[in-house]
């Protein structure tokens, strides 16, 4: 999908992610709709990823050095596999489809891949972008976001508020 990747590219890539995310997230709260905390984790992820995904629209349509393919061979290669090696694993990436999920430990742990592999790609972007608030605030929301879903998967499924200490 990104052979030949662009920082441009690279953008109108992340768009597509967060809307899979997000209708992934909305499949999920379905799938869970017997699990109250489940589906407020779940809508508010799809919430959030839809958020993210008219973030990355605006700076696709406002940001000039998106159209600069001044990416090095090293960061193009990195930025390249941290799309391939996290989004596309037909037997356990994070967009796998959600009736296949059997249990809510299942949905947690795909939720957990798809927020750290959007990290991992985010902050690789970072490194080719150069600081941009809005990617900033992005790549905040997904480490928060992470940070969320582990801990109801530490917490048995109970989702606490962030300032609970877990281990």
């Amino acid at each position: 999908m990104l052979q030949d990747l662009t920082v441009r590219k690279a953008v109108e890539f992340a768009i597509t992610v967060e809307e899979l995310g997000e209708k992934t997230y909305r499949r999920l709260a379905k799938k869970f709709s017997d699990d109250q905390e489940l589906v407020e984790l779940f809508e508010g992820l799809a919430a959030d990823e839809d958020v993210h995904r008219k973030q990355f629209t605006k700076l696709l349509e406002t940001a000039e050095k998106l159209d600069e393919d001044n990416m090095d061979y090293e960061r193009k290669q990195y930025l390249r596999a941290m799309s391939i090696s996290e989004f596309f694993s037909k037997s356990h990436g994070p967009f796998k489809d959600a009736a296949e999920f059997e249990s809510s430990a299942d949905a947690l742990q795909a939720a957990f891949g798809l927020e750290k592999a959007l990290v991992g790609f985010y902050t690789a972007m970072r490194d080719v972008l150069g600081h941009d608030t809005v990617l900033e605030e992005i790549i905040k929301a997904e480490k928060q976001h992470t940070i969320t879903v582990m801990k109801l998967m530490m917490s048995d499924g109970k989702y606490r508020t962030l300032q609970d200490q877990w281990a």
